[in-house]
C-alpha cells in the first residue's frame, strides 16, 4: 500500500486545530504509548466502543465527513510534549487484536512540527511528516509508529480507525 498524505482545506479544520492547542482542552495522561517500553502521552477520546466520548466531538466531525466512513472504532487525540530528544513509540497495528477486522487507519496532522510517523513497509521505512491539516490514511493492519518532536513544544495527532 502506497502511504500518501492528503492535505485537507482549511475553513472547519481551523476550528479543529485551535481547539486542540487552547490551553484548556482537556488531555488525559497515559503512562506509556504502545507497551511498557514507550514513554508517556497526553490522549483525549472522542469516540469509542460506538458511542462519542466526548463533549468535544463535533470537533472531529469535519474530518468524519472528510473520510465518509460506514462505521467509526475509534477518534482518539494523542498529544506529545517535547523531551528535547528524538522518541520513538514501538512498531504497532491499529488491529486490536483481531486482524479479521480489516478496517482502515487515518492519522491527522493537528500541528506542523518536526516529528513524523514512521510506516514499515516491506522493506522499506516511509516517514509521513507532521504537516498541519494533513492526513495519513492506511490499512489498520500497516506497522507504524511514532516518532517525536525536538522543535515545537507538542505534537498533535487525531487517530481514527474505521471501516
Amino acid at each position: 500500500m502506497i502511504i500518501k498524505p492528503v492535505v485537507l482545506k482549511l475553513g472547519p479544520f481551523q476550528q479543529l486545530h485551535e481547539g486542540l492547542m487552547d490551553e484548556k482542552f482537556p488531555w488525559y495522561y497515559h503512562p506509556h504509548q504502545v507497551s511498557k517500553n514507550d514513554r508517556s502521552y497526553f490522549y483525549h477520546t472522542f469516540y469509542w466502543s460506538h458511542n462519542i466520548q466526548s463533549d468535544y466531538f463535533n470537533l472531529v466531525t469535519p474530518l468524519i465527513e472528510f473520510l465518509k466512513p460506514v462505521a467509526l472504532i475509534n477518534i482518539r487525540a494523542n498529544l506529545m510534549i517535547n523531551r528535547d530528544k528524538e522518541i520513538k513509540s514501538d512498531w504497532h497495528t491499529d488491529e486490536y487484536n483481531n486482524p479479521k477486522l480489516n478496517h482502515k487507519t487515518a492519522v491527522y496532522y493537528v500541528n506542523s512540527n518536526n516529528g513524523y510517523t514512521e510506516f514499515k513497509l516491506k522493506r522499506k521505512i516511509k516517514k509521513i511528516p507532521s504537516v498541519a491539516n494533513s492526513m495519513a490514511m492506511f490499512d489498520s493492519s500497516t506497522q507504524h509508529r511514532a516518532v517525536s518532536q525536538t522543535k515545537e513544544d507538542r505534537r498533535i495527532v487525531i487517530n481514527i480507525n474505521y471501516f
